[in-house]
């Protein structure tokens, strides 16, 4: 009992907003690239035939969520349920606020050590019920046919068309360029986010969508899908009592990469106008582009030329940073 409890209050504080956010924060060049075509692509209500697909889609032996029914239930029986599906799926993109008991989620810990002495050495993973993976992964592939047109070409990850590869590539050219001698000393940064996912504040994100101009009603439909989650912790092969999240995005749920990138997007389009307006901060390397950072998913990496100076620009982008996204 005592186990359940400290791990439900470690993952509750951890799922509970701060209050970082500012209005005031600097929104200007998030490029949008989103046509009217795009905006009521987003919206449109799901056919029947798309429902199918994506329940079709999912692992039939993927783990089921807490109400226990998983893909292999929905293959099996779709005869019978499609139409108590397909209602579900319709009324969450009218906008309806699913009952608790659809949007509840698992959180299974996986150890990232052979001895964890700490919850936070644990990695938790969201356990869904399929009708709320059916919603959100409808919402996924949606988004991923615009995502190319509003992230910066240095994000390579989850983006549909681009390559993890190249980054690997342009990052491995730049290291070796160290080698170079000059009077200036580059250096690099691997900036690693904790809890990158589970920090995430949802009105930051609500704003970097608005300034994309992602449509109202979209920004709806993923306020409804990331705001309206019951969590419970299971420990020992039992249920620690549901608790409800005021941040985050779901590790285990198919929108949640996406959705993160999105908010990365404000750390990447940050990095270019602090470098296009301090060009002395820029890596230096003979007959290179000029490359900030690149990034994968939370994973990025940052190229400066070191100085006093150049180096408290940076420190200062990224606590701003750190204050408006959570």
């Amino acid at each position: 009992m005592e186990i359940k409890s400290s791990t439900a209050s470690h993952f509750q504080q951890l799922l509970t907003a701060e209050p970082m956010f500012s209005e005031e924060m600097d929104m200007e060049n998030l490029e949008d690239g989103l046509t009217d075509e795009d905006r009521r692509f987003l919206c449109d209500m799901p056919m029947r035939e798309e429902v199918r697909e994506i329940v079709f889609s999912i692992e039939p032996e993927s783990v089921a969520g807490p109400d226990g029914f998983g893909a292999f239930f929905y293959h099996t029986c779709w005869d019978f349920v499609s139409e108590d599906v397909f209602g579900v799926v319709i009324e969450f993109f009218w906008g309806v606020v699913l009952p608790k008991s659809f949007t509840a989620t698992t959180i299974s810990l996986i150890p990232k050590t052979d001895s964890p002495a700490s919850w936070s050495e644990y990695r938790p993973i969201s356990l869904c019920n399929v009708t709320n993976k059916i919603c959100t992964k409808l919402m996924t592939i949606r988004l991923g046919r615009v995502l190319p047109k509003v992230l910066s070409l240095s994000q390579s990850g989850f983006v549909p068309g681009r390559l993890l590869s190249d980054n690997v590539l342009l990052a491995q050219d730049l290291i070796h360029s160290l080698e170079f001698r000059r009077a200036d000393v580059n250096v690099i940064f691997k900036l690693d986010i904790a809890k990158a996912y589970d920090r995430v504040n949802w009105e930051f994100l609500y704003h970097v969508l608005q300034q994309k101009s992602f449509p109202q009603r979209w920004i709806n439909l993923v306020a409804n899908a990331v705001s309206n989650c019951w969590f419970s912790v299971l420990v020992n092969g039992e249920h620690a009592e549901f608790f409800h999240s005021t941040r985050g995005l779901r590790e285990g749920d198919p929108l949640s990469p996406a959705l993160f990138v999105l908010a990365a997007d404000y750390l990447s389009r940050g990095l270019d106008r602090l470098f296009a307006a301090h060009l002395s901060i820029y890596y230096q390397a003979p007959g290179r582009v000029r490359v900030s950072h690149l990034a994968y998913a939370d994973d990025m990496m940052i190229f400066n030329n070191i100085c006093s100076q150049n180096m408290e620009l940076l420190r200062d982008f990224l606590r701003a940073y750190q204050w408006v996204s959570g």
